[in-house]
């Protein structure tokens, strides 16, 4: 098979990001002839052994195809929704495996571990597997961070499902969360008493150690 026709297939089945099973199977050859004739052809490259992407892929679609399931969250999925003008230093993915961080076309890509319940939230889009508006903030008060980021986003209100995204933080089972997320929608005027029976004994941090608390919610923060 030409190179060209090679191409022309990848076009044909939207193969933008592909495994070497996949080009295997186009090319009709072994995966070890087919290693040797991808490592030749200029507009096509590795992510990782066995598989590939063509050089005009947008990083937030590869990103989204290192490790599956995965989805683009935090800080880097608010940006991607356009709701912050921060363009993030790394691009965030959750996965239910650990994954090294890895560098592609000078963006690195750094994974983190959930476990796998707490896979959800996320849809598809032209820039790859991203999580809601919702699960980009419930990932961030998980994890605590990004904390002034997702006050932005309260905020502004910017499509943000305030139904849903109770929803997402009762999914998590997570008390820290709760606590977290109580203090930030009263914060904002929003009636979340049906979380308090969700909540965590213990106090937890929101955002950075303050020397402030929230009885009610059983966190501290800084003003």
């Amino acid at each position: 098979m030409k190179k060209e026709d090679f191409f022309d297939q990848l076009k044909y089945q939207n193969l933008k990001i592909f495994s070497i099973h996949d080009a295997a199977r186009i090319f009709g050859k072994s995966e070890k002839y087919v290693s040797n004739r991808l490592s030749t052809m200029q507009h096509i490259k590795r992510i990782k052994k066995g598989v590939y992407y063509l050089d005009d892929v947008e990083i937030s679609e590869i990103a989204s195809h290192v490790v599956s399931p995965s989805y683009i969250s935090l800080i880097s999925a608010f940006y991607l929704h356009g709701l912050t003008t921060q363009i993030p230093a790394e691009i965030q993915v959750v996965s239910p495996v650990q994954h090294r961080a890895i560098s592609i076309a000078q963006n690195r890509i750094v994974f983190i571990r959930f476990r796998k319940d707490r896979i959800f939230g996320f849809e598809r889009s032209d820039l790859g597997m991203i999580a809601t508006i919702e699960k980009a903030i419930i990932d961030s008060l998980y994890l605590n961070t990004f904390i002034g980021e997702v006050e932005e986003v309260l905020k502004n209100k910017d499509g943000v499902n305030f139904e849903r995204l109770t929803e997402y933080g009762m999914r998590m089972q997570s008390g820290a969360i709760i606590n977290r997320l109580g203090h930030l929608l009263e914060k904002f005027g929003y009636n979340c008493e049906k979380l308090k029976v969700f909540r965590s004994q213990r106090y937890v941090n929101y955002g950075g150690k303050g020397q402030f608390k929230d009885i009610r919610w059983r966190v501290t923060y800084a003003k």
